[in-house]
């Protein structure tokens, strides 16, 4: 859990040590169905909530309704965010002048969602 002035991000962390070799192959995140549901109960009272699988030098952050979305490589691979980009994310969410909630609100005209993020 992060927490800031711009308010609390919910962050469930999941490492999967490598990639797989193929681009369709899916990756496991291995989320409990409890972990699930926490994540959801948290989304439904209003609070921020993200699935951050975190695979070599990178890491995939997944929002409400994608937490348990199939990954296959490709999406990871197109996906992925550098670890200092999801750092300056989560102080995004939580930080002063931080957005917040309003990641999740499409058509904002402050959206920063991971997947608009600079990527290398």
């Amino acid at each position: 859990m992060y927490g800031g002035p711009a308010g609390i991000l919910f962050a469930e962390y999941k490492y999967v040590p490598k990639l797989p070799v193929k681009d369709s192959t899916l990756i496991k995140t291995t989320l409990a169905p409890l972990q699930i549901q926490w994540l959801n109960r948290m989304v439904d009272c209003g609070q921020s909530a993200a699935v951050i699988v975190g695979i070599e030098k990178h890491a995939l952050i997944l929002l409400a309704n994608s937490f348990t979305a199939n990954i296959t490589k490709r999406y990871y691979s197109e996906h992925r965010v550098t670890i200092p980009q999801l750092c300056d994310w989560i102080s995004l969410q939580v930080g002063p002048g931080g957005l917040g909630h309003e990641y999740q609100k499409p058509g904002t005209d402050r959206q920063k969602s991971p997947a608009n993020m600079e990527r290398s």
